[in-house]
């Protein structure tokens, strides 16, 4: 009979005299989860890695933390996507109607948020001028 909750493998794994196997699995899936984490989760997953003391017991704690710590990441990769895309496309519909971006106009473009970018890009559709996509918002609008 097996134990509740293993599998063939971990059971055989956690069997007694396979200290040393235990051992050298778990230092190796430590290595191989730090190397292969991507640059910005290193910590995180650092941090999660020095709170499982074994491995192979914790493996559903481990499961639960990386795909938090992945989640997280693929999120933030959305929102940075997002923003370079608007900022690409508001660069190329400057450029496209008023010839090259300035550096002062790059510059701001780089330096606000999503909605500013967005309402810019909505105003470089039919603005007179490049000066004018910049403008305050009319507050009677």
């Amino acid at each position: 009979a097996t134990m509740a909750g293993h599998d063939p493998l971990q059971q055989a794994l956690l069997a007694p005299g396979q200290n040393e196997l235990q051992r050298t699995l778990d230092r190796w899936l430590r290595e191989q989860l730090r190397r292969k984490a991507p640059a910005e989760l290193r910590p995180a997953v650092a941090d999660a890695l020095a709170r499982i003391p074994d491995l192979m017991e914790g493996t559903p704690m481990l499961a639960d933390t990386m795909g938090r710590l992945f989640r997280q990441a693929i999120q933030k990769g959305r929102k940075e996507g997002r923003n370079e895309a608007y900022t690409a496309l508001l660069t190329q519909l400057i450029e496209q109607r008023f010839d090259a971006l300035p550096d002062w106009a790059r510059a701001r473009i780089q330096s606000v948020g999503h909605e500013e970018r967005e309402r810019w890009l909505r105003k470089a559709l039919s603005a007179s001028s490049l000066e004018a996509i910049f403008e305050p918002g009319d507050p009677s609008h």
